[in-house]
């Protein structure tokens, strides 16, 4: 292989760790989401969706089961059913309402120094980008693809604190 393909330009590793194209950025500098941050929008919010849906079938199956000889309405089990129904759903809309807002939204810019952050946990770590007061809650790959302190101009979405897209300003 050329030392040339090995050596990437920096940009394009920001670029792969945070997966955007020039597209992507292009739009993102418009204001505007690009059809593929989009498209991975919408399938977050439907995916929360299906394993939300999906918990609380299996919860509901199994709290029937359970109550099948007691008298269903006046049970227990009935009451703490509707209480999980309501938690879950509380729980699985929040995530959803914040992208539907994102969508709507469309990027929103900040720009300045970065700050790199990391928490230690037991068997793994949770890895944070500040910038001008805004924190980014983010993969490993793209933390290590910030250079910290440099200054960047950094696409996201506002609900979900997603990165969409970030330029280096040297």
């Amino acid at each position: 292989m050329p030392k040339e393909a090995k050596l990437k330009k920096y940009e394009d590793v920001l670029a792969a760790a945070l997966k955007f194209t020039d597209d992507d950025l292009a739009m993102n500098a418009a204001g505007r989401l690009s059809p593929a941050q989009t498209a991975m929008l919408q399938r977050r919010r439907t995916v929360g969706a299906i394993v939300i849906g999906g918990l609380c079938a299996i919860v509901t199956l199994c709290l029937f089961i359970g109550s099948a000889g007691v008298g269903m309405f006046l049970s227990p089990v009935f009451l703490a059913l509707m209480v999980f129904f309501a938690f879950a759903l509380a729980i699985g809309a929040i995530p959803a309402v914040r992208i539907s807002r994102d969508l709507k939204l469309g990027a929103q810019v900040v720009e300045g120094r970065v700050e790199l952050d990391t928490t230690p946990a037991q068997n793994s770590a949770s890895y944070r980008v500040k910038v001008d007061g805004q924190k980014f809650n983010v993969q490993k790959r793209a933390f290590l693809a910030f250079k910290n302190g440099d200054p960047y101009r950094i696409y996201y979405a506002p609900n979900t604190k997603t990165i969409l897209s970030a330029e280096w300003l040297r």
